[in-house]
């Protein structure tokens, strides 16, 4: 077995037990992920029921791989935002947005276009606090029910989200 089955198979575990937690709506668990955390992040909410929505940032391109794109198949119809860097020297802008074109093209033959973002933001492989802000709006949208133009939380960004930040760390 393969360290990323076993990866996937632990958190779907901790997603099962933290589901059936009294204090958690298991109906709004999202996951989230940067870099190579993305690439879990990614195939966790595909094929983990628990995970109702999630936000890649900075990975997904055709240049590493050609397979990445038709998880989406698996993936759709959640909710799901990628957003890449325009000067990412990891995952170059014209090989990213071709692999956002096909998966944009699975969520449409689905008759789910909306329900997949991808967005570009000005700047490298990082994550500044634009792009937090970015990420955490969709989550308040997407697990909160939030409308448009919510005031940003007085003193905790994180209030009334529950969020599974997955990191590859050492693997």
């Amino acid at each position: 077995m393969g360290i990323n089955r076993i990866f996937t198979e632990m958190i779907h575990c901790l997603l099962l037990l933290l589901a059936a937690l009294p204090y958690v709506d298991a109906g709004r668990i999202g996951c989230f992920g940067w870099s190579m955390g993305a690439h879990r992040a990614w195939l966790l909410a595909a094929f983990c029921p628990v995970v109702k929505t999630g936000v890649a940032l900075c990975w997904m391109t055709l240049k590493r791989t050609q397979a990445q794109p038709p998880i989406a198949r698996w993936l759709c119809p959640k909710p799901f935002l990628f957003l890449n860097g325009r000067s990412d020297r990891l995952f170059p802008e014209a090989a990213s947005q071709k692999a956002f074109e096909r998966m944009q093209a699975i969520y449409a033959e689905a008759g789910a276009p909306s329900l997949l973002r991808t967005e570009w933001f000005d700047g490298g492989h990082h994550c500044g606090l634009h792009e937090q802000e970015t990420i955490l709006q969709f989550f308040r949208q997407q697990l909160l029910d939030a409308p448009d133009g919510l005031p940003p939380f007085p003193d905790d960004p994180f209030q009334g989200l529950l969020l599974l930040h997955v990191a590859a760390v050492g693997l």
